[in-house]
């Protein structure tokens, strides 16, 4: 995401209550889950992953799947920059390759181009 995509964005999320509602509840998602992750119980957390997944709406798959894809590319974006560290070098290198290896943003149903 571009710099001036996540001002215009940030802009949004407070002015609209709704699309902090949004933002919240994904920046909380997402660190509950990343903070799940420090219990060292990886395959019961991967488990869970996969079954919440397919358990859910099939278009909704795709679309979780499309913002999985955005978040390689920032963080992909962010080791071509060289923001990380050793800790978390290999993940943002890996993030780049498959980024690069697979630059295609299409999804058949739902196109990342209307986006961002």
């Amino acid at each position: 995401m571009r710099t001036e995509q996540v001002k215009q964005l940030r802009e949004e999320i407070a002015s609209d209550e709704y699309a902090r509602a949004d933002y919240e509840a994904a920046k909380k998602a997402i660190t509950d889950l990343i903070g799940t992750t420090n219990a060292g119980r990886d395959k019961y957390i991967l488990l869970g992953m996969i079954d919440g997944f397919i358990m859910s709406h099939r278009t909704l798959q795709e679309s979780f799947g499309r913002e999985i894809y955005q978040l390689m590319v920032h963080i992909a974006s962010l080791y071509e920059n060289k923001c990380y560290d050793d800790r978390n070098e290999d993940f943002y290198r890996f993030c780049s390759k498959v980024i690069n290896q697979f630059p295609d943003k299409y999804f058949r149903f739902i196109s990342l181009e209307s986006d961002f």
